[in-house]
């Protein structure tokens, strides 16, 4: 798993839940797609607070915490991403598990950014901590094409 180039990817993390799947599940293709869409799923959660923050930021007069014009707006954005084929064929074949893993950790890496970048924490007292954690998610283990 953690060597090989299959098709001249190299996509560890990726074989390391497909052999996990198969721990669990056996050669039971309910428990990949289950998989799947639970990884699908995540991407979706993640891809509303992404929708919510960047919404937030781009209302004029600061902060609207409470809109229920943004709620909305994101859970539309949230829904379309879900429903998009491009997502939803990813789900659908079992072999696409790269690309919805490389989603949850580009997901998780923009969102720990934007959470570094919220401006409600005074500049004094502001760690580095969602910064780091940003860097940490970037999806390298998921799907990295070897160069020759």
């Amino acid at each position: 798993m953690f060597t090989t180039f299959l098709m001249g990817h190299y996509i560890p993390l990726t074989w390391m839940t497909l052999g996990l799947d198969y721990v669990v599940w056996g050669m039971n293709p309910v428990g990949y797609h289950l998989t799947n869409l639970l990884l699908h799923a995540a991407n979706a959660v993640l891809f509303y607070f992404m929708a919510l923050r960047l919404l937030r930021v781009s209302v004029p007069g600061g902060h609207a915490d409470g809109s229920w014009a943004l709620t909305l707006g994101s859970g539309f954005a949230t829904l379309l991403f879900a429903v998009h084929p491009l997502r939803a064929e990813s789900v659908a074949w079992i072999t696409e598990r790269r690309d919805v893993l490389s989603g949850l950790f580009y997901l998780a890496a923009v969102v720990a950014y934007l959470r570094d970048c919220d401006g409600a924490v005074p500049e004094g007292r502001r760690t580095r901590k969602w910064y780091w954690a940003s860097l940490a998610s970037l999806p390298w283990p998921c799907s990295r094409k070897r160069w020759p």
